[in-house]
């Protein structure tokens, strides 16, 4: 189950579940894009979440090449469902407004 009230969890494996949640997609085009993604034969995609990110960066075959910088997460602020979690290598992330501009990196469910 999600972490937090705000629908959203930070634990790995919870990005599937705030992927799935309907509410989400409508209000995160990040999390809308990973949800509707078909790439590679598969549809089974989700915007990971703060502890998918941490437990994925050690995978280097799930990045397959894309940016390992400046990206969202599925994890809302507990405090503030208008910003999410970002990955930042500058500054070890932290909760932006999700109308700031980052880069989306879906994952499956390895």
């Amino acid at each position: 189950f999600p972490s937090h009230d705000t629908g959203t969890g930070e634990n790995i494996d919870d990005g599937i579940l705030n992927t799935a949640n309907a509410t989400l997609v409508a209000n995160s085009p990040a999390i809308a894009l990973c949800a509707n993604l078909v790439a590679g034969g598969h549809s089974d995609w989700f915007l990971p979440s703060k502890g998918d990110i941490n437990a994925s960066l050690s995978c280097v075959s799930c990045w397959s090449g894309g940016p390992m910088d400046n990206f969202w997460s599925s994890s809302e602020n507990p405090s503030n469902t208008t910003e999410a979690f970002k990955h930042s290598q500058a500054f070890s992330g932290g909760y932006m407004p999700k109308t700031t501009m980052n880069f989306v990196h879906c994952l499956r469910k390895w």
